[in-house]
């Protein structure tokens, strides 16, 4: 079980907390400061198990996290959001929407935070239909 100073929040949702002790110790510090970052910057939102991973919503705007089989997912869904992080780190392995962090990269937390901020406050009236 991991050791993290993030179940110690008793307002953290219990299965997303059942989730983050699961997780292998390699990756546990990683997910939890991904929790943290989005829970210190949208303590509003509305956290779940949605798909068996941590889901994070405000409205009808959503990310996830997850643990696999060979790296963390930060997923958004939408390619656009995640460019920022991109921008700044080309050599992390993305999907659509979605960025992948191995085993021996270091999530970069302040840029990830521009990335949540868009993720969780973006205006849909503004994306073409």
């Amino acid at each position: 079980m991991a050791h993290l100073e993030s179940l110690n929040n008793q307002a953290m949702h219990s299965e997303i907390a059942a989730y983050l002790a699961s997780v292998p110790a390699h990756r546990a510090k990683s997910l939890a400061q991904i929790h943290d970052l989005i829970m210190s910057e949208f303590p509003q939102a509305t956290e779940s198990m949605e798909y068996k991973m941590p889901t994070y919503k405000i409205g009808d705007n959503w990310l996830a996290i997850a643990n696999q089989k060979a790296h963390i997912s930060f997923y958004t869904c939408d390619p656009a959001l995640i460019q920022p992080y991109l921008d700044q780190h080309p050599n992390i392995r993305a999907g659509k929407g979605c960025l992948r962090f191995r085993d021996t990269q270091t999530v970069d937390l302040p840029t990830l935070r521009t990335v949540v901020r868009l993720a969780l406050t973006k205006d849909k009236s503004q994306q073409p239909s």
